[in-house]
């Protein structure tokens, strides 16, 4: 028996040290039932922390024939056991599979902290895959392997078929039983069809160690996030589990103590749309609905949802609004698993207020009458308990704006600038505003800048109440680039490019009023030549080249660059490696000129055209600089070449980085390096918000980050391309450099990065 097996003294197989992938296979540890693993030890005196980018491999076969009703097992213990957390295990992980290769029934993924844990599966092989990504370091883990025998005959593979009800209990149920290791699988018949579990009596040890019963999806029973493992005496909540065909459960017991078992009722039933849509037709322009609940509310919603949900109103209404409450769906960035879908008009195809997801006590959704339509969907993974809500509908109050809309904002398809201010501004704007403002760029070749000159709208934490809402495209459809405004700090500037509208809605509810907003609006064509954001903490260095360098610059340009220290006790240094620009009397035309901060009311510091600027010795805290080129000369005129470092003691503890001009597309040819060293860190966390580079991973042969440790000549911890959506990574050090590199080929809007120390 299994039990006898592990009888021995405690014996490691240790996974740490180890200093290349194929040093760390183990392709045949073998034994047979009873057999404990000797003592093996991989780099004997190696510091406990495991390189970057391993993939270790081992295969575990015991020798023993299965007979009929028993069959071998293999059990794993695991002792500090230490990989880098994730909720999905997605970066280092230890995956363990049930048979000879990774095509087998996965039965786990593991990462994260553990001071003990087991895992079994049964013979003949057991085959483990150790991967480790390029940033976070771990330690690894050390594990002990024993085989032995357990009772099969309880499988039941090929319950169910079609509609109906069957039962599933434990062995001899409800006698006692000993060392089991039970498969039950259930068939829907269909994807299509709804299986729901009733657990009736459930009665097992607490731990989930050495007694448990776990329900899997899929025909294989392989591991996923939505994998549940049920103990203890608590009978589990009712599952209804929609979209999978089989249902895969497993009970295991080592053990004869106490009183084990447990019964449940499975029944299977053919899906009717277990949503279909729902018309709300409000007969009146004023109207309070009741309260309407999602399905499973408040416990559990059901898998694979598809609902919707319509509200018609008569003609003299104008505004819908949709309270939200005691929301709780699955959380994501971009909601792309369970999430509320809320549509200005009848159906998908009007424009999309909003996409909603994760946990939110209550929010309210305001949209024009006479339709507003719901969509609520969920994914067959992580459960939600759903939601409650109800709307409200009136009429549009005589004292508010009839209105206020400026849909066709353009500058009849030229350049140039224009404002948007809010109804009354710079008095106080009206209640129940719903104000739209369209900008055409007359090309998505242009850019779009947005400067808000004055705000001052109703502050509120999520900005529920009173709030500007900028899109982009012309319906105004939200996606994750969508942003919300209120309070009395006026927005940072947003330059958008590769889009011809944005559009721009302003709403005000029935409560505080304020002066508004004043929002400049530049319509211009596109740069490449400006080099914003540049510099950081100390140590922080690149370089500065003009359009083109080392050939000719090009004509008629105005360029701008922004170096900046983390701190006014730091300072930017500025030293030109090489000056080559049209000479002309005074620099009337073509120059570079120097500014002793990056403020609009900077001082110049000197306008060079001749001869090169002077070394700057680290006297300012931000040194704006302006290159500027006339037409064309007869003058073989190559430019400059500016070498910039950040100096000083003071490093931010938090903070965050962002490519040149950001969100600007980067420039060609791009060389900065940007530290990172939070005074008293071990452990870094880099929180990438945007991410957008030329490239492919691995090699990222055009555009790349590389994430170095210490300098930008340290070792490095990943390297980075492509496009993405926002990721965390955690790195053990000191100090980062950031290594920027771009081509002189495709431009990007680049990153924007925010870190931490996180010790």
């Amino acid at each position: 028996m299994l039990g006898l097996a592990l009888t021995s003294a405690l014996i490691f197989l240790a996974i740490e040290g180890i200093t290349d992938t194929i040093a760390c296979n183990q392709v045949n540890l073998t034994g047979v039932s009873g057999y404990t693993s000797v003592y093996l030890v991989n780099a004997p005196g190696h510091a406990r922390t495991d390189p970057h980018d391993l993939d270790c491999y081992y295969k575990l076969n015991t020798s023993y024939e299965d007979s009929f009703g028993t069959t071998t097992t293999i059990r794993l213990i695991f002792r500090w056991f230490n990989l880098e957390q994730h909720v999905d295990c997605n970066y280092d992980y230890l995956a363990i599979y049930e048979g000879p290769t990774t095509s087998s029934r996965l039965i786990g993924k593991y990462c994260g902290s553990f001071d003990y844990f087991t895992v079994n599966g049964r013979g003949p092989y057991m085959f483990m895959h150790y991967h480790t990504d390029a940033s976070v370091a771990s330690v690894g883990f050390g594990f002990q392997y024993g085989f032995g025998i357990v009772d099969n005959r309880c499988d039941q593979l090929s319950l169910g078929g079609g509609p109906g009800f069957g039962y599933i209990t434990s062995p001899n149920y409800p006698a006692l039983h000993s060392y089991v290791d039970c498969r039950y699988r259930i068939n829907a018949g269909s994807s299509t069809s709804t299986i729901t579990l009733t657990f009736t009596e459930f009665h097992l040890e607490d731990g989930c160690i050495h007694f448990y019963l776990e329900v899997r999806t899929g025909f294989q029973g392989n591991w996923s996030p939505s994998s549940r493992r049920y103990c203890g005496s608590v009978v589990p909540t009712q599952q209804i589990i929609t979209g999978q065909q089989f249902v895969y459960l497993r009970y295991f017991r080592h053990g004869i103590s106490g009183t084990q078992r447990f019964r449940l009722q499975y029944n299977i039933t053919e899906n009717a749309v277990p949503c279909p849509l729902r018309t709300f037709n409000v007969l009146y322009p004023t109207y309070t609905s009741p309260l309407y609940y999602t399905l499973g509310y408040p416990d559990h919603s059901p898998h694979s949802l598809d609902c919707s949900y319509r509200i018609n109103t008569p003609s003299g209404s104008d505004i819908i609004r949709i309270y939200f409450q005691h929301f709780n769906l699955e959380r994501h960035t971009a909601c792309q698993y369970d999430y509320v879908a809320v549509y200005e008009g009848p159906n998908e195809s009007s424009r999309l207020i909003g996409k909603y997801c994760g946990k939110n006590t209550s929010f309210v959704v305001t949209g024009r009458a006479p339709n507003m339509f719901i969509r609520y969907r969920t994914d067959d993974t992580v459960p939600s308990s759903g939601f409650r809500f109800m709307f409200r509908i009136w009429e549009r109050p005589a004292s508010s704006p009839a209105s206020c809309d400026q849909l066709s904002l353009s500058l009849g398809g030229y350049t140039g600038m224009g404002y948007i201010t809010s109804p009354n501004y710079p008095n106080t704007y009206p209640r129940h505003s719903d104000c739209r403002y369209r900008i055409n760029a007359g090309s998505s070749n242009r850019m779009i800048t947005l400067k808000f000159t004055s705000f001052n709208v109703e502050t509120n934490i999520n900005c529920n109440h009173d709030y500007v809402d900028v899109r982009l495209g012309g319906l105004g459809n939200w996606s994750p680039t969508s942003r919300r405004y209120c309070g009395i700090r006026p927005p940072t500037t947003q330059t958008i490019t590769g889009v011809q509208y944005v559009y721009i809605r302003f709403l005000s509810d029935q409560s505080v009023q304020r002066p508004g907003f004043r929002l400049q609006y530049i319509i211009s064509e596109p740069t490449l030549c400006n080099q914003l954001n540049l510099g950081g903490a100390p140590g922080s260095n690149g370089l500065i080249k003009s359009p083109n360098y080392p050939n000719n610059y090009p004509e008629n340009i105005a360029c701008n660059y922004s170096v900046s220290s983390s701190s006014p006790n730091n300072a930017v240094c500025l030293q030109f490696l090489d000056f080559n620009i049209h000479s002309q009397p005074q620099c009337p035309s073509e120059y570079v000129e120097l500014y002793d901060s990056c403020e609009s009311s900077a001082s110049s510091v000197g306008k060079y055209c001749d001869t090169a600027p002077p070394y700057l010795s680290c006297l300012f805290q931000c040194i704006l600089m302006r290159f500027k080129t006339d037409w064309v000369t007869s003058i073989a005129t190559t430019g400059f070449n500016v070498r910039y470092n950040v100096t000083g003691t003071h490093y931010p503890s938090s903070g965050e980085i962002t490519s040149p001009s950001y969100p600007v597309l980067y420039p060609s040819n791009a060389e900065n390096n940007y530290v990172i060293k939070p005074p008293g860190a071990t452990r870094i966390r880099l929180t990438f918000m945007d991410f957008n580079l030329q490239g492919s991973e691995p090699s990222c042969s055009f555009d790349s980050l590389t994430i170095r440790r210490g300098s930008e000549s340290g070792t490095q911890l990943a390297k980075y391309c492509g496009e993405k959506r926002a990721f965390a990574k955690f790195f053990t050090a000191t100090q980062l450099t950031l290594v920027f590199r771009s081509d002189g080929s495709i431009n990007r809007p680049g990153f924007r990065c925010l870190f931490a120390s996180v010790n």
